[in-house]
């Protein structure tokens, strides 16, 4: 049985949906595009209904062409996606560039156009990027490449100078939580939309690694600053030493989301938590907090993150990081 593909399947991102509607609209779609945000809020699914828009004979989705029945049935003649292969360290290899230009060089068989998605388009390797180059400055007939990425700066630079990019934002916490409750996750879906920073796909993959216990702890940690200090620094530092990288690297995360709320509601600029209890908790210590301060931490933050993805001894990285915090918060 298949599913109509309909632009309401896309929550959230409502100018830029309104932005690529109009490009059909107009006949100005251009051949290479890039479709760019962070993981989980829905890219991958935006390029694969624009893509059914463009091949639909009609183009609007009308789900009664034969275009838009085969597009639902995963059959289409004139669509392909390519996604990064290998078992540990995954990439895009010359080998899918070069069958996918063997593909794009034919005439399309039901459709106007051929249409190809690339996904985490980042994890292309140079050699295939290069070969890419030809066929996406010189296409063969009407071709379009959409190309999925969450790391936009890591991209081929062949591939960004030729391509118009297309941002698409986090979501609101609403809508995060409106995503996970059709997906049938809704035994607590508030509390993980919150936690997941604007990302549906990171909220679920909270719910399969317990991870909100990780948002929490960096709660925790953030609203009971008043009683941090040197020892309790290096009591943290002691427990994080047994943590997975990657969890710390999410606590780091939600950290910094939890900051960035924190100076929303200092500018009054938005509403944050409206419904739960978080909210309370984070205006309780927001005299402890400048702007400055709070934009000194985030960097922090960020910086370290960075870092973080090299090889440290984590122990020592986060004796660093608490130590630096409490200057800042000191301030």
């Amino acid at each position: 049985m298949t599913q109509r593909i309909s632009w309401s399947g896309i929550v959230g991102h409502k100018k830029t949906i309104a932005r690529l509607k109009q490009t059909i609209a107009n006949d100005r779609v251009p051949h290479s595009l890039i479709f760019a945000g962070k993981d989980g809020i829905g890219k991958k699914l935006a390029a694969r209904i624009f893509a059914a828009a463009l091949l639909c004979k009609n183009r609007d989705l009308c789900g009664e062409c034969e275009s838009c029945r085969l597009f639902a049935a995963g059959s289409h003649p004139d669509y392909a996606e390519i996604l990064p292969e290998g078992k540990t360290l995954k990439s895009i290899k010359i080998d899918q560039i070069r069958e996918m230009q063997k593909e794009a060089a034919r005439f399309p068989i039901l459709s106007s156009c051929r249409v190809f998605v690339v996904d985490d388009a980042h994890l292309m390797n140079e050699a295939a990027g290069n070969s890419l180059l030809k066929t996406i400055e010189e296409p063969t007939g009407d071709i379009k490449f959409i190309f999925v990425t969450s790391n936009p700066d890591a991209l081929l630079s062949t591939v960004v100078s030729r391509s118009v990019p297309i941002t698409f934002g986090q979501l609101a916490d609403e809508e995060t939580e409106i995503v996970i409750k059709n997906l049938g996750f809704t035994d607590r879906a508030a509390e993980f939309a919150a936690a997941a920073d604007g990302s549906p796909g990171y909220a679920l993959r909270l719910k399969d690694e317990n991870g909100l216990a990780i948002f929490q702890n960096a709660a925790d940690f953030l609203t009971n600053i008043e009683k941090f200090n040197i020892d309790a620094a290096l009591n943290r530092s002691e427990e994080f030493a047994k943590w997975p990288k990657e969890q710390i690297n999410d606590w780091l995360m939600h950290l910094n989301s939890l900051l960035r709320d924190l100076l929303i509601l200092s500018a009054e600029a938005g509403k944050v938590y409206t419904d739960n209890a978080m909210g309370g908790r984070l205006i309780r210590i927001m005299p402890f907090f400048t702007k400055e301060k709070l934009l000194l931490a985030m960097a922090h933050i960020a910086d370290s993150r960075q870092k973080f993805s090299a090889n440290v001894n984590v122990q020592l990285f986060m004796d660093s990081f608490f130590i630096r915090m409490i200057e800042i918060i000191g301030r």
